[in-house]
């Protein structure tokens, strides 16, 4: 299955890496997007090969958070400051959110 989603972010029909968006992690500090500032986040796609076919582990975001309350979403969130790489952001928010040992 790795060799499966693999080739699919760099197979035949992939983005050229010149027009693959610029790394940006984490975001620099003057980094701003419609005023507000930007940070470094990532979020995991846990697939699970079953049996019966592949599946994706989704969360339920809780109602009271102050923004997307409610919302169905990957396990993922901000960039703790030791953080390096996107991976290990990713990694330890799946493991807080989802119990997925790294």
């Amino acid at each position: 299955m790795r060799e499966v989603v693999i080739d699919a972010f760099d197979g035949p029909d992939a983005v050229p890496d010149a027009m693959a968006p610029r790394n940006l992690w984490p975001p620099p500090p003057d980094a701003r997007f419609n005023g507000k500032a930007l940070y470094g986040a990532a979020v995991l796609v846990p697939l699970v090969d079953h049996p019966q076919g592949m599946t994706v582990i989704l969360t339920q975001r809780t109602e009271s958070l102050p923004s997307h309350a409610g919302q169905i979403a990957l396990p993922g969130g901000r960039r703790a400051p030791d953080e390096d790489t996107p991976e290990a952001t990713a990694l330890r928010e799946s493991a807080e959110e989802i119990g997925l040992a790294p």
